[in-house]
């Protein structure tokens, strides 16, 4: 089922044809994990620089 949905992005696919939008204010430290940089900024890393999530590789 998924496979077979179009490719859209949620703004055109929904909020452009939402008759009703609420947008809400909120302070909840929200971060777009979209490149490698942003994820290392929530993970720990060592003296290297080298961060891991798990016990062995």
């Amino acid at each position: 089922a998924y496979a077979g949905m179009p490719r859209l992005s949620i703004d055109y696919a929904v909020m452009e044809k939402a008759k009703t939008i609420y947008c809400l204010p909120v302070n909840c430290g929200w971060d777009d994990i979209g490149s490698w940089g942003s994820l290392l900024r929530h993970l720990s890393s060592d003296r290297a620089g080298t961060s891991s999530t798990a016990r062995s590789i």
